[in-house]
This record gives structure tokens, sequence and C-alpha cells, in this order.
């Protein structure tokens, strides 16, 4: 683990003693032992406590990056590639409707109505949504398996020549 600052969090990318001794964080998720030790419970459905000094500063790096990637491509190429997110092909229309939300459908919770819950044991998948978090029909519609995810992707390696 790295050393702590005010701009790196060990619990971020392993956790730290006492908190994390029971082998129950998720990167900056904490599961409780008794979800951590169930087996295979994606840890991101474990909410976010943080402890300590920098107790409620977990920061979302990969969003700063993203911004920055975004904003390099702006200055390269203004005429196909926008200034911010929600004018570019993938936030087109971001958030207009349940069906073109990017929020991902939720393991039924312990407390669904309680935003700090764990996963409920046995684990479950997906949620109910009669709560705060999101389920299934709710996301994808009632007799949809997937959500449409209009934009551009790269589905295989590009290899431009030098």
């Amino acid at each position: 683990g790295g050393q702590p600052s005010t701009t790196y969090y060990r619990l971020e990318y392993g956790g730290e003693s006492p908190a994390c001794d029971g082998g129950n964080c998720r990167g900056p998720h904490y599961c409780s032992e008794d979800v951590a030790s169930a087996g295979n419970i994606w840890g991101d459905f474990c909410p976010y406590v943080l402890t300590g000094e920098n107790s409620g500063k977990y920061r979302h790096p990969h969003l700063a990056l993203a911004a920055l990637e975004l904003w390099i491509a702006n200055q390269c190429l203004p005429a196909n590639c926008p200034a911010t997110w929600l004018d570019s092909p993938n936030g087109k229309d971001y958030a207009a409707d349940d069906l073109t939300a990017t929020s991902i459908t939720w393991a039924e919770m312990a407390d669904n109505s309680d935003p700090m819950a764990q996963p409920a044991l046995p684990y479950a998948w997906p949620n109910a949504g009669d709560g705060i978090y999101p389920g299934h029909a709710r996301l994808y519609g009632a007799e949809a398996d997937s959500k449409p995810s209009p934009g551009l992707y790269v589905t295989e390696f590009v290899d431009l020549p030098p």
C-alpha cells in the first residue's frame, strides 16, 4: 500500500488497518465480514464507509482522468470532439428517462431503503426495485433483458501505424 497523504487514500486501493483486517474491503467499498465471506459478491454493492482522518473524502480519480481525456481530445480535434461529456455521443440524452440512465441494476440489499445497507444474504440479484436501489424493471423495462446504450464504442483492438 501507499502512504497516506492529502491526495492519496489507501482505502481506495487496498484498505487500511484495522478497518480491513477481516479481508472485507473491496477497494473503497466496505462489505461486512459476513458479506465478504459469503463468496462472489461484487464489492461495488457495498457502501463507502471510510474510517480514519480521511473519512468521507473518497475521490473518483477515474472521473478526473476521463475529463482530462475529453479536454485533450477537444483541444486536438475541436470539430470532432465536444468540450463536455454531455455534448458527446455517449452523453447525449443522459438521464433523459429511466431507460437511458447509466445506472446498473443493483443487488437485493438487506434494507432497500437504507443507503448504507449491505447486500442481502443469501445474495440475490437483481434488486426488487422497491426502495432507493434501481431494480431491473425500472432500468431495463419490464420485458427487456438489457437497455440500449447508444454511443460510439471501440470493440476491437486498433493498431494505428506509427
